[in-house]
């Protein structure tokens, strides 16, 4: 499985409500989508938006508002159920909170999250603990978490619908950032900072609660149809999208022809046929992927451009930066400095 997959729509609804939350703010749309790829138009077409497009646009948001945590949280809170693609609409029919935690739990174990999440429950108390990925720079992961609770309190309120909010304690495992007042408020607790991990403690009572369009049959069918659409056969139309999946999906990109059609069940030759169909060739497809691996890890990681270059299979610094100036009209280094320099130093401590 492709290890950036997503549920339908979730990407999309991420950066609408990204969208919702910085032009407001007076920043520009062409601002916000800068180096993504992505369309200005994209709100009004059927098109999804992928996990290092995503993250462009979370720089590019950062690189403006110099404020990872308070950001995430206000665009957290910003999320309708409906912005979390199919998952929200699972989430809308579950049978109870802790089905709810359970749908969630089942989804970031198979599809691609900015965070990791473990349940704990002790007595009364149920602590969700929150684990940024390593790969992440520390103003994108602080800016994720903040969003993950934002959108955490957006599915409480859904499922309280006006009952007594019972949050025990909010905790941050990095020093006091703006931003921390405002989940403070929001949540009618203290938040604590420098703590072993970064966690939310709420009553365990919760879990029993049922939403107002609890139909747990519903949100069965609706999981089944998400799981299913990561799992299609391989056809004309989805073949380049099935190849970009299980290559990306390597830990490293040297990859030969033979290798992808061994793992299609078709021959070399069949794949090239296939490919052609498309306008593409197996050396031009590898190239885009690798660049599209280059781009995301010049954008999560702190790699150095040896370590990108190893990883996404160029033979050299060189060839990487070649192919990457000449897709993107800049160097690699110019590439990440523009989008993430600024948003690194964005991190505001007191």
């Amino acid at each position: 499985m492709d290890p950036y997959s997503r549920a339908p729509g979730v990407g999309k609804g991420s950066v609408e409500t990204l969208l919702r939350y910085s032009v407001p703010q007076k920043m520009d749309l062409a601002q916000c989508l800068k180096g993504s790829g992505i369309e200005e138009d994209f709100l009004l077409n059927p098109v999804d938006v992928s996990v290092h497009q995503e993250l462009i646009v979370i720089a590019n948001v950062l690189k403006f508002t110099g404020k990872p945590l308070a950001t995430g949280f206000a665009v957290g809170l910003g999320f309708r159920m409906m912005d979390l693609g199919m998952v929200g609409l699972a989430l809308m029919s579950s049978e109870d909170g802790a089905h709810a935690a359970g749908i969630i739990d089942r989804y970031v174990q198979n599809a691609y999250h900015f965070n990791h999440f473990s349940l704990a429950l002790k007595r009364r108390k149920v602590t969700i603990s929150f684990y940024p990925h390593e790969e992440l720079t520390d103003s994108v992961a602080q800016f994720v978490l903040a969003r993950d609770l934002g959108i955490f309190h957006m599915i409480q309120s859904y499922v309280l619908r006006g009952q007594a909010r019972k949050t025990f304690e909010v905790g941050f495992s990095f020093d006091f950032l703006q931003g921390m007042e405002d989940i403070a408020k929001a949540f009618s607790c203290p938040v604590r900072h420098m703590q072993k991990s970064n966690y939310l403690v709420c009553d365990i009572r919760q879990l029993r609660l049922r939403p107002p369009l609890s139909n747990p049959i519903n949100a069965l069918a609706i999981e089944s149809a998400y799981q299913m659409e990561w799992s299609m056969p391989i056809n004309d139309d989805n073949l380049v999208a099935k190849i970009k999946k299980y290559l990306l999906s390597q830990p490293l990109l040297n990859i030969q022809k033979k290798q992808v059609a061994l793992h299609l069940n078709m021959s070399e030759r069949t794949l090239a046929r296939h490919l052609e169909k498309q306008g593409l060739s197996w050396r031009k497809l590898l190239s885009k992927v690798r660049l599209q691996k280059a781009e995301y890890l010049l954008l999560s990681s702190e790699h150095s451009l040896q370590k990108v270059t190893d990883e996404v299979g160029f033979a050299s610094v060189s060839s990487l930066s070649h192919a990457f100036s000449k897709d993107k009209g800049m160097s690699p280094s110019e590439f990440r400095k523009s989008l993430n320099s600024t948003a690194k130093k964005s991190t505001i401590t007191f």
